[in-house]
């Protein structure tokens, strides 16, 4: 019985030995801001080479979660790469995001580096006196052959910061000590550093933080660390679980904006003011609960009424882009590093956000599930079902999520999928209005006497002058041959200046013939416009007065699934 035993000891010694052995090498980095008010970062890293003559270096160019690449290697600067004893080793740039270091066969290499932050959105990096917000794609030099190892960082604050907050598990040593399981949760698990103010919380155990940044006693951090709680409530009631130990929301209040979820933290900008009034609190939560709205309803952040009439600006923001008959949701999605991501003038005449169309879409296909289901199911049970399904490494497919859809539905949805998802022709909301309930409110009627002249243009102010900055496709605009670019300089040869344009175009109605004197290139230009009447914008959703009990029990199940 004892040899048995001490024979299990020295197998169970051996294979801790070579688990030792086998585990891969860290690499250690050390982030230092010795001045930051110049806006820098100085990255120390530890890099094991497993002895090999040389190894390739590589900086992401993209930032997970935001589609287009960003080229952060354009802020490095100084890379510098040391040996045993301090030697300095060969290193070559060897492409646009990757550097050669000649090792001279040494165990592990110090890379020294400085990164400039001074890029204020939420995907890039940011340093002042006050703080720094670090996302991961645009800091950290890694081996290029991404092979599966743990990242451990140590923040060396500035004298001024006590604080440095991230989702990433802290080590021992120190308080600002880190460490990611793989490259991939590095860059995925942004970094603030400085004074903050933090509200914490628990749902289910987990704990939540909300970091604010810069709140100037103006910014109400209690009142939303407590409706952060109650949306979080209401995801785990939705999901029926949270997949995490700890969530972080960073919000940084600056003059930015825009919003950008990570695996267990999101990073979102928002003016000061903006729990100063309702509408701009209200946009607030539904930036923090990532774009679900309805979540801020069901939790009863939001009335209903809110809710439809945010609803009905996503149908009317989508009826009115021109780009719904050119591109499918299926290709926005598709080419968002291409085109949403890179837009330009021309943008809402050949293209859609997968944002807006995807939420009208989502509320047409919960309908369509409730209704094939008599509101035994909804899209709440397609979403967990497509969680415990493909959730982690896996993935999915768009014809493997269809199916999942079909399942609960119990029904085809092929013509569905192929018009809404696939297709570029007009939405259905007829089954959806009926289902709930619902209606759209007639388009107020215009005045007999003057109907509003309609151009189809935007313009901007370029140093005191008129210039037109997009023409929508079909407008009068287009069809007359007004070009993006051209200064506007008068209306039947009386000046126009650049902030009378709407005063003046109250004197005409639709189907008034004029005549714009344009400078295009300093080339002036008569062009004949013939106004028209703008499309209706007759997408206000309404409960109907006419309702039955069915439509009723399915409208309220819908916002209180």
């Amino acid at each position: 019985m004892a040899a048995t035993f001490w024979v299990a000891l020295i197998l169970m010694t051996h294979a801790a030995a070579a688990m030792a052995q086998s585990a891969p090498e860290p690499i250690r980095y050390t982030l230092s801001f010795p001045a930051p008010q110049t806006h820098y970062l100085e990255v120390t890293a530890t890099v094991p080479t497993g002895r090999r003559a040389d190894v390739e270096l590589m900086m992401a160019v993209w930032t997970p979660g935001s589609y287009l690449v960003r080229e952060y290697a354009r802020n490095v600067e100084a890379v510098t790469a040391l040996g045993a004893g301090g030697r300095v080793l060969d290193i070559d740039k060897s492409k646009k995001n990757h550097w050669r270091v000649a090792t001279g066969g040494a165990p592990t290499i110090t890379l020294k580096y400085r990164v400039y932050c001074r890029e204020m959105p939420v995907r890039t990096n940011w340093i002042e006196s006050d703080f720094a917000l670090l996302n991961g794609a645009p800091t950290f030099i890694t081996l290029a052959d991404l092979s599966p190892r743990p990242h451990e960082i140590v923040i060396n604050p500035a004298s001024a910061w006590k604080r440095s907050i991230t989702a990433l598990p802290a080590m021992p040593g120190g308080d600002h000590h880190y460490r990611a399981p793989d490259y991939d949760t590095l860059v995925d698990s942004p970094i603030v550093i400085g004074n903050p103010a933090v509200y914490d919380f628990e749902v289910d155990g987990k704990k939540h933080s909300l970091v604010d940044v810069g709140e100037g006693g103006v910014f109400d951090g209690a009142r939303a660390a407590k409706d952060l709680e109650k949306i979080v409530n209401e995801d785990r009631r939705l999901w029926g679980l949270l997949p995490y130990d700890r969530y972080v929301f960073f919000n940084m209040i600056t003059e930015s904006g825009g919003g950008l979820e990570h695996k267990n933290s999101t990073v979102l900008m928002t003016n000061r003011w903006s729990t100063r009034t309702r509408r701009a609190y209200l946009a607030w939560l539904q930036l923090a609960s990532h774009e679900y709205d309805l979540q801020v309803e069901r939790a009863g952040l939001q009335t209903r009424d809110e809710y439809l009439e945010d609803l009905s600006d996503t149908i009317e923001l989508l009826q009115t882009t021109p780009g719904r008959l050119v591109q499918s949701a299926e290709m926005a999605s598709f080419d968002a590093w291409i085109k949403y991501y890179r837009p330009d003038e021309n943008s809402n005449n050949t293209s859609i956000s997968y944002y807006t169309k995807g939420t009208v879409i989502a509320f047409l296909l919960d309908a369509k599930i409730r209704k094939a289901t008599d509101g035994a199911k909804s899209l709440d049970d397609v979403m967990r079902s497509a969680y415990q399904k493909f959730s982690g490494p896996k993935g999915y497919t768009s014809e493997e999520f269809r199916a999942v859809v079909e399942q609960v539905a119990g029904t085809s949805l092929k013509g569905f999928w192929e018009a809404a998802v696939e297709g570029t022709k007009e939405l259905d909301y007829s089954e959806a209005l009926d289902t709930l309930g619902l209606r759209f409110k007639a388009a107020a009627a215009p005045s007999p006497e003057r109907t509003k002249p309609w151009l189809g243009l935007s313009t901007r102010n370029d140093n005191g002058r008129l210039v037109i900055a997009s023409v929508q496709r079909d407008a009068p605009s287009d069809i007359s041959g007004l070009n993006v670019d051209d200064e506007i300089l008068a209306i039947d040869d009386f000046r126009v200046r650049v902030d009378r344009l709407e005063n003046r175009l109250e004197q005409y109605k639709a189907g008034d013939k004029v005549t714009f004197l344009v400078a295009r290139r300093e080339q002036l230009m008569r062009i004949p416009v013939t106004f028209a009447t703008e499309p209706s914008k007759g997408w206000r959703l309404d409960i109907s007065p006419s309702a039955t009990d069915t439509q009723r029990r399915m409208f309220d199940a819908w916002l209180r699934s």
